[in-house]
C-alpha cells in the first residue's frame, strides 16, 4: 500500500514524499512520489526499500533514509543495524552513502551540505539516540559503527551547558 513517511518540500514547488509500503517491507517496493503544486502525483523514484525520509541536496540531488534490509515476514521485518542512506542516480537507481545505521528515522540536508540522520535511541545496541553527520563529498559509502560513540564535548562553553546528547 502507498504509506506515506518523511516529507520534504521541492525546490520545483508542491513536496517530495517518501513512500514506506506496508510490512513486511518487500525489497525494492518502496518509492519517492512528487505531489505537485496543483496536487498531480507522481513517482520520481522507485525501487526502494522502507524509504522512511527524502532530502533534497543543495544541488537539486534526492536522498533517501531506509529503516533497513527485510529478514522475516514477521515482526521486526528488518534487519538490525541494517538501515542506510541513498542518493538517486535514476529513476529506479540509487548510490550508497551509508549503510549500518540502526533505527534511522530522519534525514535532512543541512545549510552546510552536510547530510544529517537522527537515529532514534530504540535500537538494539543500547545507542543514546544520536544526530550523525556524513561528508556528501565521500566517494565511498561510509559504514557507521554500532555504538556506543564517545559523547560530545563542549569545549570552551558555559559550564552550565551538558555535553550529552539528547
Amino acid at each position: 500500500g502507498l504509506v506515506p513517511a518523511g516529507i520534504t518540500s521541492s525546490p520545483f514547488g508542491g513536496a517530495y514524499v517518501a513512500i514506506v509500503g506496508t510490512p513486511p517491507y518487500p525489497a525494492g517496493t518502496s518509492k519517492i512520489v512528487s505531489i505537485s503544486p496543483d496536487g498531480a502525483v507522481s513517482d520520481v523514484w522507485a525501487g526502494l526499500t522502507a524509504a522512511v525520509d527524502v532530502a533534497v541536496g543543495l544541488d537539486g540531488t534526492l536522498y533517501a533514509l531506509e529503516l533497513g534490509d527485510p529478514q522475516l515476514l514477521v515482526p521486526p521485518y528488518l534487519a538490525s543495524q541494517s538501515g542506510r542512506v541513498v542518493r538517486q542516480i535514476g529513476p529506479d537507481a540509487f548510490a550508497l552513502v551509508a549503510r549500518s545505521l540502526g533505527a534511522p528515522s530522519a534525514l535532512e540536508i543541512g545549510g552546510d551540505g552536510g547530510i544529517y540522520v537522527s537515529l532514534s535511541a530504540v535500537d538494539l545496541s543500547n545507542q543514546p539516540g544520536s544526530i550523525i553527520r556524513i561528508d556528501p563529498a565521500l566517494e565511498v559509502a561510509v559504514t557507521i559503527p554500532v555504538g556506543p560513540w564517545q559523547e560530545p564535548t563542549c569545549e570552551g562553553e558555559d559550564d552550565s551547558l551538558s555535553g550529552t546528547p539528547t
